[in-house]
């Protein structure tokens, strides 16, 4: 709760929404219905959650950040010009998905569902990171940079410009249980 007044306060001009499983999937059901099948059999949370973050910034676009991510300072100014921004994960090499601001409609979020919806229908010993989380995400933001047709406007924040403004990874009780994927 803390987290999310502080979002609504140091940008009052932006909806802050919050899903869980039951409003993500009635999202799905009017926006994806043919995603919804493939998240209801997601038995981690974390794996439903990416699934759900890019179809929704796919759709409607707007910001996307995990309910443990503090904000120290306004984030405007990252939006200013970008069709899409991301953060890099420095001890990874990865981008990160607990924070993705995007365009609604944007092709390389296209990209990236169809990488997550491909990985999660093949595998059967889904692993949340591998599958749907920041590889996959990593491997269409390479592409989208460094492939034939750059996407113009893709913002990749380094990892301590983003930790200046959010504080990141809270170690909330949900990510010490046995239902997290780590």
């Amino acid at each position: 709760a803390r987290s999310v007044a502080a979002w609504r306060a140091l940008h009052p001009g932006f909806d802050v929404t919050l899903f869980d499983a039951r409003t993500a999937a009635g999202w799905l059901s009017r926006h994806h219905p043919a995603l919804l099948p493939l998240f209801q059999r997601q038995p981690l949370p974390a794996t439903r959650a990416d699934l759900f973050r890019i179809a929704l910034l796919l759709t409607e676009g707007g910001i996307y950040v995990d309910v443990d991510e503090y904000p120290r300072a306004a984030i405007d100014d990252w939006l200013t010009g970008a069709q899409a921004v991301f953060c890099q994960e420095i001890g990874y090499g990865t981008v990160a998905n607990n924070f993705i601001a995007a365009r609604p409609g944007l092709d390389l979020l296209a990209r990236m569902l169809a990488r997550i919806t491909g990985r999660l229908a093949q595998s059967e010993s889904v692993y949340p990171w591998w599958d749907s989380g920041p590889a996959p995400l990593t491997a269409t933001v390479l592409e989208a940079m460094h492939g034939p047709a750059p996407t113009r406007g893709l913002r990749l924040l380094d990892q301590a410009s983003y930790c200046q403004r959010i504080g990141t990874n809270l170690a909330f009780p949900h990510k010490r249980g046995p239902r997290h994927w780590r």
